[in-house]
């Protein structure tokens, strides 16, 4: 680990060797600040560190007086806060929504990743950063998912593991509507009836609308800066209601609805489903290289809070999360060497396992033959033509396009590289 990833983790967990802050130089500074924006964690530092007059938006707004940091890598951690707030006001919004859908079509559907963490492991919506909207449906809901999004005028793009659906202001919410629960090297993932089974209530747990003045605040600003187009300006009255019922004392009806209570479908994993579910998204489903700080810290939260008194090794090593175990070990490593977490004892008392990894073209295409089997005829059609004509951004990206105008000519590569996996495995 670097020196900016390492004082990271310190930061974060509070334990190790304090950090020496005085000795930063403005390059070590920057590549911090750097750092901790492309590990999603910046509004955490941020919130670490501001002062009392900081959090009632005063002129003096300083981190601790113990060490001096810049003040444009300051604005930099500050303003991360607020992009976040905002972001994640505009997401929540647009789950709103969807969930109306959802509601009125009667499908049962639980938060994931963000959607639920956000609001209920961390106190302030704004300390975790979201780009997207997670949603788990039963199989024989998939359909029916999607026609929902659709109604809520999301427009599906494609299917893999999960339905990649795109809507909300601008086109810029990214809706994905899982189905299923991803699979290790031998084919194996916990049962996902026990996943349904370890539910609870959305409305129970989040805090929507809780967040602090300064995210409020954040949320005001976004809006102030809209184009002035209709969304923006719904947007902004709905944020001006919320603002009122803050203000008496209250939760408006806005906030309610955001927080699930007009939803009584809407549900979250418990903290032990929800910690096998976020470990094997990021062991099975993410390269080593691309898994960022923050969904370790989603898992530190849980661990540390929880699930601190969970008898791991009987959930290891006979409960549900066997199928998982040696990656959910190899997480729980994980933690020890990034924030320092004592372990049970019994991993101790063996080296860290070393599971196969899948390659993903495999996985993948063991999904959308799965999925396959689920759909109706109207959803298949869209699917084959959704797997023979990605966009465009989604060519540049996979054929890694030097040149983004050249995509059409990848088309007839595609094209081949399917009918080729047809005739292997037909």
């Amino acid at each position: 680990m670097n020196t900016a990833y390492t004082a990271l983790c310190k930061l974060l967990s509070g334990r190790g060797e304090p950090v020496d802050w005085a000795s930063f130089t403005p390059q070590d500074w920057g590549a911090f600040v750097r750092r901790a924006e492309v590990e999603g964690v910046a509004p955490l530092v941020y919130a670490a560190w501001r002062t009392g007059d900081e959090k009632q938006e005063t002129e003096n707004c300083r981190p601790p007086a113990t060490f001096d940091i810049p003040s444009a890598a300051w604005e930099q951690l500050k303003a991360s806060y607020y992009r976040t707030a905002a972001q994640n006001t505009l997401l929540f919004r647009e789950l709103e929504r969807i969930l109306a859908e959802f509601e009125r079509m009667q499908i049962p559907v639980i938060l994931l990743k963000g959607a639920a963490l956000a609001q209920t492991i961390y106190p302030d919506p704004a300390l975790r950063p979201m780009s997207d909207l997670d949603l788990l449906v039963h199989p024989d809901d998939l359909t029916s998912a999607s026609r929902a999004a659709q109604l809520a005028h999301y427009t599906q793009e494609k299917i893999t593991y999960h339905a990649y659906l795109r809507g909300g202001p601008d086109y810029q919410v990214a809706l994905e509507i899982h189905w299923c629960l991803a699979q290790d090297a031998r084919g194996q993932s916990p049962d996902l009836d026990w996943m349904w089974e370890e539910t609870e209530p959305a409305a129970d747990k989040q805090r929507i609308g809780n967040g602090s003045a300064d995210s409020r605040q954040a949320a005001d600003s976004e809006q102030r800066m809209g184009n002035g187009s209709a969304d923006s300006r719904q947007a902004a009255d709905s944020e001006q209601r919320m603002r009122n019922g803050l203000a008496e004392g209250g939760q408006t009806t806005d906030q309610q609805r955001i927080s699930g209570r007009a939803h009584p479908r809407a549900l979250m994993l418990n903290a032990q489903a929800q910690f096998l579910y976020l470990t094997g998204h990021l062991m099975l489903q993410t390269a080593p290289e691309q898994r960022r700080l923050i969904w370790f810290y989603d898992l530190y939260q849980l661990y540390q809070g929880p699930l601190k008194t969970l008898d791991w090794e009987a959930f290891l090593k006979s409960g549900p999360g066997v199928p998982w175990a040696d990656w959910v070990r190899v997480a729980l490593y994980q933690l020890r060497d990034l924030f320092g977490v004592e372990l049970p004892p019994f991993l101790t008392e063996s080296p860290p396992p070393r599971p196969t990894v899948q390659k993903a073209e495999t996985t993948t295409s063991r999904y959308i033959q799965n999925a396959w089997r689920k759909l109706d005829g109207r959803s298949r059609l869209r699917m084959g033509l959704a797997l023979l004509f990605p966009n465009r951004a989604y060519l540049v990206w996979r054929y890694h396009i030097r040149h983004k105008y050249l995509w059409p000519l990848y088309l007839p590569r595609r094209w081949w590289e399917i009918g080729h996996y047809w005739v292997r495995h037909r």
